[in-house]
């Protein structure tokens, strides 16, 4: 399994690292895989035990890997968003695309941590929840980057990309 697993990530690494074929939606198509993935991964946390197996899992350093592999390409294709009106326009699609995917995702995410929240809390040690803290943490803090999102009933509007998607350049308004 464990060789699997590094084939595999050897792989997207190496056919993402190129950047080949690279379009607004292709990133975000790819953006959303993670983060369903990561969430995919969560759900198999049930306990504390089952916590520490997934952090000491190749899939931590996979999903790590292939966010920063992500960031790293967005990166690169977008580097001259703002003068580039053509680019613009793509990524605007782009994300009017994605858009519904984007707000299930970040539901998804936000109530699979809320369920790992709740099992956190019902441990009353922090050294006996310590990995299921981990992994909790790993859709809102290591890999989505919205303060507050969620955590806490504190809902925040979806930031699209979740920070790793560049924001469009502001437009003024013409005739009004």
């Amino acid at each position: 399994m464990r060789r699997v697993l590094t084939v595999l990530a050897s792989f997207v690494l190496v056919s993402g690292g190129a950047g080949c074929g690279d379009t607004p939606e292709v990133l975000c198509h790819d953006l959303l895989t993670l983060y369903n993935e990561v969430a995919d991964t969560q759900l198999k946390a049930v306990d504390e035990q089952t916590a520490t197996e997934l952090v000491d899992s190749p899939t931590y350093k996979m999903l790590k890997a292939r966010k920063e592999n992500i960031k790293t390409r967005m990166d690169k294709k977008f580097n001259t968003l703002a003068k580039d009106k053509e680019m613009q326009l793509e990524l605007k699609n782009a994300r009017l695309d994605y858009y519904d995917e984007c707000v299930a995702t970040h539901k998804r995410l936000d109530h699979i941590y809320k369920r790992l929240d709740a099992m956190c809390a019902s441990i009353p040690s922090n050294n006996d929840k310590k990995n299921l803290l981990k992994v909790r943490d790993w859709g809102l803090k290591e890999f989505v980057s919205v303060p507050g999102s969620g955590a806490g009933g504190n809902q925040q509007e979806v930031k699209w990309g979740y920070g790793l998607l560049p924001e469009l350049p502001k437009t003024k308004k013409v005739g009004g």
